[in-house]
């Protein structure tokens, strides 16, 4: 019973990775990267709800948090229970959108995320994140996120 358990899991796991490949691969790579030229760089995971998700903490307070396939990256320091699971939102929005997650919230986010270090460098944190959130593909996150872990 257990041997038929843990097949059907590898069957699940792989079928997700291939759904989420593109965004999978780019999590793999700087997964590997932060781990290598990182001195602070540690994960935690699976566990809980997170069961397939990978957190890598080695970011600059000042950055946000991304998701990318089974890898979420948050700031050291300033994280709170909510940045990841607005993150495991993202990984959620990954399995639902698949191949078409970097088409249709990866560069938008890329995008709005550059415009807010280009234009916004004098605002608080709190108010930086306050302007990210309020776009659709974020409220989303985190209602995904808040939905599935509560």
């Amino acid at each position: 019973m257990k041997l038929r358990c843990r097949f059907l899991d590898f069957i699940r796991v792989s079928l997700i990775i291939i759904w989420t490949l593109p965004q999978t691969i780019l999590g793999v790579f700087l997964f590997f990267y932060g781990s290598l030229f990182f001195k602070n760089f540690y994960y935690y995971g699976p566990r809980g709800y997170f069961r397939y998700f990978i957190f890598g903490n080695h970011l600059s307070p000042r950055k946000r948090g991304f998701s990318l396939g089974f890898f979420g990256f948050l700031p050291s320091g300033n994280t709170t229970s909510l940045d990841q699971v607005h993150e495991y939102g993202h990984y959620l929005q990954s399995l639902i959108l698949g191949p078409f997650y970097l088409i249709l919230v990866g560069i938008p986010i890329f995008f709005l995320n550059l415009w807010d270090n280009l234009f916004h460098k004098n605002l608080t944190i709190s108010a930086r994140r306050g302007w990210i959130g309020q776009w659709k593909v974020e409220r989303w996150a985190t209602q995904l996120g808040l939905t599935r872990t509560n």
